[in-house]
């Protein structure tokens, strides 16, 4: 067969392109999630296991979460509830910026 190996030739350059989009895709998702971590502070966890958070730590790994999936938006249920300071959660005034600064991000 004359054009066999044009079109194994044809085959692999496919291949290869698709490789090179995936790569490219990996590291621009790797990229936003590490603005997420740095925005909501989270890079001291970032290697733990969410369960043994404590409870403002685990609220703000849920939101880190959501924000990776770019919504429009997040409804969030009883967002302060059990957030103190010493459990890691978030001021009020975080949350209410959130939006205007997570647009900076995209």
């Amino acid at each position: 067969m004359v054009g066999a190996p044009f079109a194994e030739e044809q085959f692999h350059h496919g291949i290869a392109v698709l490789a090179d989009r995936r790569a490219r895709e990996e590291l621009e998702h790797r990229r936003k999630v590490e603005e997420i971590i740095d925005f909501l502070d989270l890079q001291s966890v970032r290697k733990a296991t969410a369960g043994t958070l404590p409870y403002g730590l685990r609220k703000r790994v849920e939101l880190a979460r959501a924000m990776a999936l770019e919504p429009r938006l997040i409804l969030l249920d009883e967002p302060m509830a059990g957030m103190t300071s010493r459990k890691g959660g978030m001021p009020l005034t975080s949350l209410i910026s959130m939006k205007s600064s997570h647009d900076r991000l995209r």
